[in-house]
């Protein structure tokens, strides 16, 4: 992936399962932030940001928001040929 470094995500799937596509998978974001991963700093060049619509709050994520997001990380994964041992999940919480 490659681009010029610039804050926010790929995607945002809603509560009910839509998504947005905010940019192309290969422009590198500044999602995640300060990271270090098998001796690599900073993913954000490695990385597909994937965040989740919080419109019904205490809710939580809602299964249309859970299937949709594997959905897609199964897709990322495909198109650039990532295996089980090379992938990561990345939670951020905020309060």
């Amino acid at each position: 992936m490659n681009g010029s470094v610039t804050t926010g995500v790929h995607y945002i799937v809603d509560y009910d399962g839509h998504v947005v596509k905010m940019c192309p998978d290969t422009r590198s974001l500044g999602h995640a932030h300060t990271s270090y991963w098998r001796g690599v700093k900073k993913m954000n060049s490695r990385a597909v940001g994937i965040e989740h619509g919080w419109t019904h709050l205490p809710v939580g994520q809602s299964p249309a928001q859970m299937r949709v997001s594997a959905e897609l990380v199964q897709q990322t994964k495909s198109k650039f040929n990532i295996d089980a041992e090379t992938s990561l999940g990345m939670v951020k919480f905020v309060a």
